[in-house]
């Protein structure tokens, strides 16, 4: 039997594809999930430096302090990520690095899977307003 958090995933999925049209759709799509996703990871390393997530409060002297954006180049082509930053600038990225334009997604992939399987970070489905959201388990 397929769990719960399955079933939203291929809800969401299902409802994702009613949009799909065409094969730039669908490269558009994964682009758009390949960002959103590595966003989210890089949030999460960030959270792991300071000792605190996002939107939580904290007594450390070190904060965030926005994002910055860079261009990634992928074998689908190219998209724009907000990379988050410290205010401190003592921090950086494991994913995806300062100077790096180029991003392959079985990189992004092995990354996130092993650190899935380290407890690192877990996904889960947001059932308000059904979106993917990720979690960071320190």
């Amino acid at each position: 039997a397929k769990d719960s958090s399955y079933e939203q995933r291929s809800t969401c999925a299902r409802e994702a594809a009613k949009g799909i049209k065409t094969e730039q759709d669908l490269n558009e799509f994964r682009q758009m999930l390949t960002k959103v996703t590595v966003e989210r990871v890089l949030n999460s390393e960030l959270g792991d430096h300071l000792g605190y997530d996002k939107h939580e409060s904290s007594v450390n002297s070190n904060s965030r302090n926005g994002t910055s954006r860079k261009i990634l180049r992928t074998e689908d082509g190219q998209f724009q990520l907000d990379t988050s930053r410290d205010r401190e600038g003592s921090f950086e990225h494991k994913l995806v690095k300062k100077s790096q334009t180029r991003f392959t997604i079985n990189g992004c992939l092995t990354y996130i899977s092993a650190s899935i399987k380290k407890g690192r970070i877990t996904f889960s489905m947001d059932d308000s307003a059904k979106k993917v959201v990720y979690l960071a388990v320190s």
